[in-house]
């Protein structure tokens, strides 16, 4: 919560009209349905050519165990 303005960005933005206690975040997180897992999508440019993006350019590819 940014304290001068006595508003946190949550309330900023216009999802909540107060600052959660830790009781009603646990309640909503428990209570909230298991959403269904993602599936990866090929990414294609506009030219028709498949593309793989990364995360970690530079870095090890956190797939593959060290």
């Amino acid at each position: 919560m940014v304290k001068t303005l006595r508003v946190s960005p949550a309330m900023r933005a216009g999802i909540t009209d107060h600052v959660w206690t830790v009781e009603e975040l646990l309640a909503a997180l428990l209570t909230e349905p298991a959403a269904e897992t993602p599936t990866a999508k090929p990414v294609t440019l506009k030219t028709g050519r498949p593309v793989q993006l990364s995360l970690f350019p530079d870095g090890p590819d956190p797939t593959r165990p060290r």
